[in-house]
């Protein structure tokens, strides 16, 4: 077993050494972390498993959903980051859907494009009408939540704290 001791002192002479270069380190330090989250998030949708059983595996198994994949977005924020997906979806598919809700205009609009991509229909009625019925067998059964920033959230911590170290040990060096 490894033993560690800081003393705080000691940490905050260090640190008093930085003046204002410490908030700006720490800042840097979280935007970097998260934009290392992306990736993260990005093999996390990867590997999720499908949300219905029996479902459409494809959707999942052979590379992730990919409007879903390419929306995570890193950004500054005035209290250090903030890592999120840009699909409108994005909460279903973290969180899954209880049986029983219906399906948004705009949730069966978003069906019917990913029948016409993922299917290879060309006739915007016959897509339409497969995605109806995909809506309601998803009002009937739900979906799993497939906790794609759930499952990762200790390694996307990890990233971002290793990040923060980082900009520290570079930010005490240059003083």
């Amino acid at each position: 077993m490894y033993r560690m001791k800081i003393d705080l002192a000691d940490l905050a002479r260090h640190y008093g050494k930085l003046g204002g270069k410490v908030k700006q380190a720490i800042r840097s330090g979280v935007l970097s972390g998260a934009h290392r989250c992306v990736p993260i998030l990005v093999q996390s949708a990867r590997t999720a498993s499908p949300a219905s059983p029996g479902g459409f595996t494809g959707a999942w198994g052979g590379g992730g959903a990919p409007n879903y994949i390419s929306g995570f977005r890193a950004l500054r924020h005035p209290l250090g980051a903030m890592v999120f997906n840009t699909m409108p979806y994005a909460g279903v598919i973290e969180r899954g859907r209880r049986p029983g809700t219906g399906v948004s205009r705009e949730g069966q609009f978003a069906l019917a494009t990913w029948v016409k991509r993922r299917m290879g229909i060309a006739d915007p009625k016959k897509a339409k009408g497969i995605a109806f019925l995909i809506a309601r067998k998803i009002k009937a059964r739900g979906l799993r939540a497939r906790f794609v920033m759930g499952r990762v959230f200790k390694q996307m911590q990890a990233a971002v704290i290793d990040e923060i170290n980082e900009f520290i040990l570079e930010a005490l060096k240059t003083s």
